[in-house]
């Protein structure tokens, strides 16, 4: 008798533990600790972006027919939240890019996206950054690369209604002749 009892307070044991590693693994995900004061990564990842963007687009420029000019990219973003684990900082965000160009005087949209992004930071540099996979793995991958308080949140986000570049490509392509534009 006294043997069962010791096993049953055993397999209560071993339980508790599992369900308290458990319960512990899943709350570090959830109760992430936003940083405050940090809003210039969002700035710092964009500038990454837009760095990364024109040195591809800059090595693809010799296959433009016809040649274009003033090719720019312009960015807007809602930023979610920065979070930091050890030395490293994780800026999670939607970012809206869109190219523009000029042909004849006037100004052209080119490619664009617009995704959620996860930006890992070390020293306040960009030193990796996730996009989610797509298809049927996307809101599975949203789930992997976001914590739970927000994957929601970016699942549902709907970047039409409050992202947009238009002002920033009016803005500055107002030197061009033309008040018409082909953007419409």
């Amino acid at each position: 008798m006294k043997k069962r009892i010791t096993a049953v307070f055993a397999v209560i044991a071993v339980c508790c533990a599992v369900i308290s590693i458990a319960y512990g693994c899943a709350k570090k995900k959830s109760d992430s600790a936003y940083l405050t004061g940090q809003d210039h990564l969002y700035d710092i990842a964009i500038d990454y972006l837009r760095e990364e963007y024109m040195k591809e687009e800059e090595s693809e420029k010799e296959n433009w027919e016809p040649e274009l000019e003033d090719y720019q990219v312009f960015f807007d973003y809602k930023g979610f939240g920065i979070s930091q684990e050890n030395n490293k900082k994780y800026a999670y965000m939607w970012v809206l890019e869109e190219a523009y160009y000029v042909v004849n005087g006037d100004y052209h949209p080119g490619p664009g996206s617009s995704m959620p992004y996860k930006f890992e930071f070390e020293d306040d540099k960009v030193v990796n950054y996730e996009v989610p996979m797509d298809g049927t793995y996307y809101a599975s991958s949203i789930k992997e690369m976001f914590p739970d308080d927000i994957e929601d949140d970016i699942l549902n986000y709907k970047p039409w209604e409050e992202l947009s570049v238009d002002d920033k490509v009016k803005e500055y392509y107002s030197y061009l002749d033309s008040s018409e534009d082909d953007t419409n």
